[in-house]
């Protein structure tokens, strides 16, 4: 599913030694490593709960019982990227790639909208914060987020003004400032949004 930037991977990869005939390989005559690096996409794949500790995830596991396990490995800094890490043996040079990672910012209500009234823009726009999954601040991001309402939301109307924005740096985070949101043709006065960045969402309050 999709992944957060600088959240371990919910599920972490394990590499399998098998024979040409696909059967596992459970021993070896002599050592063998697996190591990983990120083959292609943003972000930066590293291992450890601190964007700042400088571990590199290219660091080699050995294999143990015919596998590679590995663990606490995340993509920081991701603004919105598909990420595909590649698998090496040692030694062989024997190469497996991942299957294509989606990688979004977490995604954050700094500002709730306020004063919504049907057919006015709303007096207070919504503001939107995109960051690490430790809060920390994203190096780049490349990201749009869309508004729309709620689903499920049956009286929110129609969703009216700029709903697409790109985030910007104001020096300290990636922000998306929304201007002149508004809800037309509604049937009532109970407005939710969605704000949706990649693959991540977040109600607003």
């Amino acid at each position: 599913g999709p992944l957060v930037a600088g959240a371990a991977f919910g599920t972490q990869p394990v590499v399998k030694l098998v024979k040409a005939d696909d059967t596992s390989l459970l021993s070896t005559h002599r050592d063998v490593s697996i190591s990983v690096v990120k083959l292609s996409g943003d972000g930066e794949l590293k291992t450890g709960g601190s964007s700042a500790c400088g571990s590199s995830a290219d660091s080699s596991i050995a294999v143990s019982g015919g596998n590679a396990s590995f663990a606490d490995l995340r993509v920081w800094n991701a603004g919105a990227s598909n990420v595909v890490l590649r698998f090496a043996s040692s030694p062989g040079g024997q190469t497996v790639d991942s299957a294509t990672l989606t990688v979004s910012p977490k995604v954050a209500v700094t500002t709730a909208l306020a004063g919504a009234k049907e057919g006015s823009i709303f007096t207070t726009q919504p503001v939107i914060k995109l960051t690490n999954d430790d809060d920390t601040k994203l190096t780049s991001s490349n990201i749009d987020c869309v508004a729309s309402c709620k689903a499920g939301i049956t009286n929110c109307g129609t969703l009216d003004g700029t709903k697409t924005l790109s985030a910007v740096d104001d020096g300290s985070h990636y922000y998306v400032t929304y201007t002149n949101l508004q809800i037309i043709d509604s049937a009532g006065a109970d407005f939710e949004l969605t704000f949706t960045c990649g693959d991540q969402s977040v109600d607003s309050a």
